[in-house]
Protein backbone atom coordinates (compact mmCIF):
# COMPACT_ATOMS: atom_id res chain seq x y z
CA UNK A 1 0.00 0.00 0.00
CA UNK A 2 1.03 3.55 -0.60
CA UNK A 3 -0.20 6.30 0.87
CA UNK A 4 0.41 9.82 -0.10
CA UNK A 5 0.23 12.64 2.34
CA UNK A 6 0.68 16.33 1.92
CA UNK A 7 4.21 17.32 3.21
CA UNK A 8 2.91 20.74 4.68
CA UNK A 9 -0.27 18.98 6.52
CA UNK A 10 1.90 16.44 7.80
CA UNK A 11 5.04 18.18 8.93
CA UNK A 12 3.49 19.83 12.32
CA UNK A 13 3.49 16.40 13.55
CA UNK A 14 6.93 14.94 13.56
CA UNK A 15 10.00 16.96 15.53
CA UNK A 16 12.20 15.68 12.60
CA UNK A 17 10.53 17.04 9.72
CA UNK A 18 10.01 20.43 11.42
CA UNK A 19 13.96 20.47 12.30
CA UNK A 20 15.05 19.56 8.73
CA UNK A 21 12.52 21.66 6.85
CA UNK A 22 13.87 22.73 3.52
CA UNK A 23 11.60 21.24 1.18
CA UNK A 24 8.36 22.94 -0.48
CA UNK A 25 5.43 22.76 1.20
CA UNK A 26 3.38 21.13 -1.89
CA UNK A 27 5.56 17.66 -1.46
CA UNK A 28 4.34 14.37 -0.78
CA UNK A 29 4.50 12.68 1.77
CA UNK A 30 5.06 8.82 1.25
CA UNK A 31 4.24 5.68 3.59
CA UNK A 32 4.93 2.87 2.14
CA UNK A 33 4.13 -0.75 2.94
CA UNK A 34 4.36 -4.17 1.08
CA UNK A 35 4.74 -1.97 -2.17
CA UNK A 36 6.48 -3.64 -4.27
CA UNK A 37 9.21 -2.11 -7.10
CA UNK A 38 6.28 -2.64 -10.02
CA UNK A 39 3.92 -0.76 -7.51
CA UNK A 40 5.73 1.64 -6.46
CA UNK A 41 7.12 2.83 -9.73
CA UNK A 42 3.42 2.99 -11.46
CA UNK A 43 2.72 5.24 -8.98
CA UNK A 44 5.45 7.11 -9.25
CA UNK A 45 4.59 8.25 -12.97
CA UNK A 46 1.69 8.55 -12.21
CA UNK A 47 2.38 11.57 -9.17
CA UNK A 48 5.16 14.21 -10.70
CA UNK A 49 5.44 15.68 -7.16
CA UNK A 50 8.49 15.52 -5.90
CA UNK A 51 8.63 13.44 -2.02
CA UNK A 52 10.13 14.81 0.82
CA UNK A 53 9.32 12.27 3.00
CA UNK A 54 9.13 8.44 3.56
CA UNK A 55 8.15 5.79 5.55
CA UNK A 56 8.45 2.56 4.61
CA UNK A 57 7.22 -0.50 6.68
CA UNK A 58 9.24 -3.10 4.82
CA UNK A 59 8.68 -6.65 4.50
CA UNK A 60 10.86 -9.69 3.08
CA UNK A 61 10.09 -9.40 -0.44
CA UNK A 62 11.23 -5.73 -1.04
CA UNK A 63 14.45 -5.28 -2.31
CA UNK A 64 15.85 -1.72 -0.96
CA UNK A 65 18.21 -1.35 -3.29
CA UNK A 66 15.49 -1.96 -6.34
CA UNK A 67 13.48 0.61 -4.48
CA UNK A 68 15.74 3.43 -3.51
CA UNK A 69 17.32 2.80 -7.33
CA UNK A 70 13.15 3.92 -8.27
CA UNK A 71 12.86 6.91 -5.31
CA UNK A 72 16.46 8.70 -6.19
CA UNK A 73 14.65 10.59 -9.76
CA UNK A 74 12.14 11.59 -7.13
CA UNK A 75 13.70 12.90 -3.72
CA UNK A 76 14.93 16.02 -2.88
CA UNK A 77 18.22 16.86 -1.80
CA UNK A 78 18.06 17.01 2.29
CA UNK A 79 14.98 14.69 2.31
CA UNK A 80 14.20 12.45 4.85
CA UNK A 81 14.11 8.36 4.65
CA UNK A 82 12.38 6.59 7.95
CA UNK A 83 12.64 2.78 7.98
CA UNK A 84 10.61 0.97 10.68
CA UNK A 85 8.18 -1.11 11.71
CA UNK A 86 10.47 -4.28 10.46
CA UNK A 87 8.98 -7.47 10.44
CA UNK A 88 9.90 -10.09 12.08
CA UNK A 89 13.44 -11.70 11.50
CA UNK A 90 14.80 -8.22 10.04
CA UNK A 91 17.47 -5.54 11.39
CA UNK A 92 17.87 -2.18 11.17
CA UNK A 93 21.31 -3.62 11.04
CA UNK A 94 20.54 -5.55 7.66
CA UNK A 95 18.67 -2.93 6.15
CA UNK A 96 21.29 0.25 6.53
CA UNK A 97 23.90 -2.28 5.05
CA UNK A 98 21.99 -2.76 1.93
CA UNK A 99 21.72 1.47 2.54
CA UNK A 100 25.26 2.17 2.74
CA UNK A 101 26.20 0.09 -0.19
CA UNK A 102 23.64 1.94 -2.32
CA UNK A 103 25.00 5.46 -1.15
CA UNK A 104 28.20 4.40 -2.05
CA UNK A 105 27.57 3.16 -5.84
CA UNK A 106 25.08 6.09 -5.89
CA UNK A 107 26.81 9.40 -4.88
CA UNK A 108 24.57 9.68 -1.42
CA UNK A 109 25.08 11.25 1.60
CA UNK A 110 23.47 10.68 4.54
CA UNK A 111 23.42 11.08 8.40
CA UNK A 112 21.62 9.13 10.99
CA UNK A 113 19.68 11.45 13.38
CA UNK A 114 17.34 10.94 16.37
CA UNK A 115 13.82 10.97 16.75
CA UNK A 116 14.47 14.81 17.90
CA UNK A 117 16.63 15.48 15.14
CA UNK A 118 20.00 15.82 16.86
CA UNK A 119 22.50 14.51 14.20
CA UNK A 120 24.06 11.11 15.32
CA UNK A 121 26.92 9.39 13.47
CA UNK A 122 25.93 5.84 14.51
CA UNK A 123 22.76 4.65 15.72
CA UNK A 124 21.98 1.67 17.85
CA UNK A 125 18.39 2.13 17.88
CA UNK A 126 16.55 -0.61 16.85
CA UNK A 127 12.61 0.25 16.81
CA UNK A 128 13.40 3.27 14.20
CA UNK A 129 16.27 4.23 11.93
CA UNK A 130 16.05 7.85 10.94
CA UNK A 131 18.40 9.18 7.81
CA UNK A 132 18.71 12.16 6.54
CA UNK A 133 19.85 12.79 3.03
CA UNK A 134 22.40 15.06 1.74
CA UNK A 135 22.95 15.07 -1.78
CA UNK A 136 21.61 13.09 -4.55
CA UNK A 137 23.25 13.02 -7.88
CA UNK A 138 24.89 16.01 -6.35
CA UNK A 139 28.66 16.07 -7.65
CA UNK A 140 31.38 17.39 -5.20
CA UNK A 141 35.13 17.55 -5.08
CA UNK A 142 37.13 18.24 -1.65
CA UNK A 143 39.58 20.25 -2.28
CA UNK A 144 42.35 19.89 0.67
CA UNK A 145 45.81 22.19 0.67
CA UNK A 146 48.63 20.32 2.43
CA UNK A 147 51.74 20.63 3.51
CA UNK A 148 53.13 18.33 5.51
CA UNK A 149 49.95 17.82 7.69
CA UNK A 150 49.50 14.65 8.93
CA UNK A 151 46.26 13.95 7.03
CA UNK A 152 45.20 10.59 8.41
CA UNK A 153 41.93 11.90 9.67
CA UNK A 154 39.85 12.10 7.23
CA UNK A 155 42.22 9.57 3.99
CA UNK A 156 39.76 6.59 6.34
CA UNK A 157 36.26 7.99 5.09
CA UNK A 158 35.80 6.19 1.19
CA UNK A 159 33.02 8.85 0.89
CA UNK A 160 35.72 11.79 1.15
CA UNK A 161 38.74 9.98 -0.98
CA UNK A 162 36.33 9.22 -3.81
CA UNK A 163 35.96 12.71 -4.06
CA UNK A 164 38.97 14.20 -2.80
CA UNK A 165 42.41 16.01 -4.49
CA UNK A 166 45.21 16.17 -2.08
CA UNK A 167 47.89 19.46 -3.44
CA UNK A 168 50.80 18.64 -1.35
CA UNK A 169 53.06 21.01 -1.49
CA UNK A 170 55.15 18.98 1.13
CA UNK A 171 56.60 15.44 1.21
CA UNK A 172 55.23 12.53 -0.54
CA UNK A 173 51.81 11.08 0.47
CA UNK A 174 51.93 8.26 -2.20
CA UNK A 175 48.43 8.63 -2.96
CA UNK A 176 46.28 8.06 -5.72
CA UNK A 177 44.61 11.71 -5.95
CA UNK A 178 47.84 13.56 -5.08
CA UNK A 179 48.80 16.44 -6.75
CA UNK A 180 52.21 18.04 -6.26
CA UNK A 181 52.33 21.51 -6.43
CA UNK A 182 55.69 24.15 -5.62
CA UNK A 183 55.25 25.57 -1.70
CA UNK A 184 54.06 28.95 -2.87
CA UNK A 185 50.67 30.78 -2.68
CA UNK A 186 50.02 29.08 0.28
CA UNK A 187 45.75 28.01 0.53
CA UNK A 188 44.47 30.87 -1.66
CA UNK A 189 46.67 29.73 -4.68
CA UNK A 190 46.16 26.25 -3.96
CA UNK A 191 42.15 26.67 -4.26
CA UNK A 192 42.15 28.83 -7.34
CA UNK A 193 45.09 26.35 -9.11
CA UNK A 194 41.92 23.85 -8.88
CA UNK A 195 39.67 26.08 -10.12
CA UNK A 196 41.86 27.28 -13.12
CA UNK A 197 42.73 23.48 -14.32
CA UNK A 198 38.45 22.52 -13.49
CA UNK A 199 37.06 25.52 -14.44
CA UNK A 200 34.98 24.01 -17.57
CA UNK A 201 34.24 20.55 -15.75
CA UNK A 202 33.49 22.09 -12.33
CA UNK A 203 31.64 19.49 -9.76
CA UNK A 204 28.53 21.05 -8.13
CA UNK A 205 29.67 22.14 -4.76
CA UNK A 206 33.47 22.43 -3.93
CA UNK A 207 34.50 22.02 -0.13
CA UNK A 208 38.15 23.79 0.40
CA UNK A 209 40.35 22.86 3.43
CA UNK A 210 43.64 22.41 4.83
CA UNK A 211 45.51 19.49 5.39
CA UNK A 212 44.64 19.97 9.23
CA UNK A 213 41.41 21.48 11.50
CA UNK A 214 41.72 20.62 14.50
CA UNK A 215 43.90 23.79 15.36
CA UNK A 216 41.24 25.76 13.89
CA UNK A 217 37.80 26.96 14.65
CA UNK A 218 34.70 27.06 11.80
CA UNK A 219 31.87 28.23 12.79
CA UNK A 220 32.48 28.08 16.81
CA UNK A 221 33.85 24.79 16.91
CA UNK A 222 36.95 23.00 16.42
CA UNK A 223 37.09 21.65 12.95
CA UNK A 224 36.53 17.47 12.22
CA UNK A 225 35.71 15.18 9.43
CA UNK A 226 32.11 16.14 10.27
CA UNK A 227 32.62 20.19 9.93
CA UNK A 228 34.25 19.08 6.33
CA UNK A 229 30.59 16.87 5.65
CA UNK A 230 28.53 19.90 6.89
CA UNK A 231 30.22 22.54 4.78
CA UNK A 232 29.01 20.89 1.92
CA UNK A 233 25.91 20.50 3.21
CA UNK A 234 25.53 24.31 3.48
CA UNK A 235 26.91 24.56 0.04
CA UNK A 236 24.75 22.52 -1.58
CA UNK A 237 21.63 24.33 0.33
CA UNK A 238 22.96 27.36 0.39
CA UNK A 239 25.51 27.85 -2.64
CA UNK A 240 27.93 28.78 0.06
CA UNK A 241 28.78 28.41 3.97
CA UNK A 242 28.25 30.75 6.27
CA UNK A 243 30.50 33.90 6.63
CA UNK A 244 31.52 35.64 9.74
CA UNK A 245 31.22 39.21 9.70
CA UNK A 246 32.83 41.72 12.22
CA UNK A 247 32.15 45.15 12.37
CA UNK A 248 33.72 47.94 14.14
CA UNK A 249 36.97 46.36 15.29
CA UNK A 250 40.21 48.09 13.11
CA UNK A 251 42.16 44.26 13.66
CA UNK A 252 39.41 42.98 10.66
CA UNK A 253 38.94 45.75 9.34
CA UNK A 254 39.82 48.03 5.81
CA UNK A 255 43.36 48.37 6.85
CA UNK A 256 44.03 45.77 9.21
CA UNK A 257 47.65 45.03 7.99
CA UNK A 258 48.43 48.10 9.08
CA UNK A 259 47.71 47.62 12.99
CA UNK A 260 50.09 44.43 12.37
CA UNK A 261 52.96 46.43 13.47
CA UNK A 262 56.22 46.09 11.27
CA UNK A 263 55.22 43.66 9.85
CA UNK A 264 52.44 45.30 7.94
CA UNK A 265 54.76 47.97 7.04
CA UNK A 266 57.42 45.97 5.76
CA UNK A 267 57.69 46.00 2.08
CA UNK A 268 59.19 42.33 1.64
CA UNK A 269 55.86 41.12 2.24
CA UNK A 270 54.04 42.07 -0.64
CA UNK A 271 54.05 41.86 -3.91
CA UNK A 272 56.70 44.01 -5.99
CA UNK A 273 57.34 45.68 -2.28
CA UNK A 274 54.57 47.41 -2.47
CA UNK A 275 52.88 48.14 0.67
CA UNK A 276 49.01 48.71 0.06
CA UNK A 277 46.09 48.18 2.59
CA UNK A 278 44.18 45.39 2.29
CA UNK A 279 40.56 47.25 0.94
CA UNK A 280 42.78 49.28 -1.76
CA UNK A 281 44.33 45.93 -2.79
CA UNK A 282 40.65 44.42 -2.56
CA UNK A 283 39.16 47.35 -5.08
CA UNK A 284 41.99 46.57 -7.22
CA UNK A 285 41.78 42.76 -7.41
CA UNK A 286 38.63 41.81 -6.27
CA UNK A 287 35.92 44.14 -6.20
CA UNK A 288 36.12 47.91 -7.03
CA UNK A 289 32.66 48.42 -5.30
CA UNK A 290 33.55 47.07 -1.51
CA UNK A 291 33.51 49.86 0.79
CA UNK A 292 34.29 47.64 3.99
CA UNK A 293 35.40 44.59 4.45
CA UNK A 294 32.93 42.66 7.11
CA UNK A 295 32.52 39.22 5.67
CA UNK A 296 34.67 36.46 5.46
CA UNK A 297 35.44 33.13 5.35
CA UNK A 298 38.26 32.31 8.43
CA UNK A 299 41.36 30.55 7.81
CA UNK A 300 40.02 29.54 3.97
CA UNK A 301 38.14 26.68 4.97
CA UNK A 302 34.48 27.28 3.10
CA UNK A 303 32.34 25.64 0.16
CA UNK A 304 30.82 27.24 -2.63
CA UNK A 305 28.86 26.04 -5.69
CA UNK A 306 30.05 25.55 -9.14
CA UNK A 307 27.43 28.11 -10.07
CA UNK A 308 28.62 30.77 -7.90
CA UNK A 309 32.41 30.00 -8.99
CA UNK A 310 31.57 31.09 -12.42
CA UNK A 311 29.85 34.26 -11.36
CA UNK A 312 33.85 35.16 -12.49
CA UNK A 313 35.95 34.31 -15.50
CA UNK A 314 38.67 32.06 -16.08
CA UNK A 315 41.19 34.40 -16.47
CA UNK A 316 40.09 36.11 -13.22
CA UNK A 317 41.11 33.30 -11.28
CA UNK A 318 44.34 33.30 -13.24
CA UNK A 319 44.91 36.85 -12.63
CA UNK A 320 44.55 36.04 -8.84
CA UNK A 321 46.86 33.19 -8.62
CA UNK A 322 49.59 35.45 -10.25
CA UNK A 323 49.01 38.24 -7.18
CA UNK A 324 49.68 35.19 -4.55
CA UNK A 325 51.84 32.59 -6.39
CA UNK A 326 55.12 34.90 -5.76
CA UNK A 327 56.06 33.62 -1.86
CA UNK A 328 54.75 31.38 0.37
CA UNK A 329 54.05 33.71 2.77
CA UNK A 330 53.09 37.08 0.73
CA UNK A 331 50.54 39.42 2.14
CA UNK A 332 48.37 39.28 -0.67
CA UNK A 333 47.26 35.61 0.60
CA UNK A 334 46.09 36.86 3.72
CA UNK A 335 44.40 39.68 1.78
CA UNK A 336 42.65 36.71 -0.42
CA UNK A 337 41.51 35.30 2.78
CA UNK A 338 39.44 38.53 4.19
CA UNK A 339 37.74 38.86 0.61
CA UNK A 340 36.98 35.18 -0.23
CA UNK A 341 33.39 36.21 0.33
CA UNK A 342 33.48 39.65 -2.08
CA UNK A 343 35.10 36.97 -4.55
CA UNK A 344 32.18 34.79 -4.78
CA UNK A 345 29.52 37.26 -4.44
CA UNK A 346 30.22 39.58 -7.35
CA UNK A 347 26.95 41.36 -8.05
CA UNK A 348 25.86 42.21 -4.23
CA UNK A 349 25.42 45.88 -3.23
CA UNK A 350 27.99 45.99 0.21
Amino acid sequence: MIEALNYKDEIKHHSVLNKFRCVEDDNLLLKVSNANVEVLNNFLNRNVKKISYINFVLNSSNNLKDILNILKPNINIDCVIIFDALNEGETNANILKEFNYFSRENNVDYDHVDSSGETLYKTNNEEETILIIHSINVTYKYVFARFNEDISWFTHDKNIMDNALVYNKGLPLNIENEIFLKNVGRDPGTFFQFIIDNYDNLPDVCIFSQGRLDDTLIQGKLGDINTLKKLKRQAILYGESPYVEIIGDKLWGNDWNFHLGGWGYDETHYKNQKVISCIDWTNIHVNKNVKNLSRFHPCCIFSVSKEKILRRTKKYYENLLEEVNWHNQGMEQTFVERTLYYIFNPNEIY
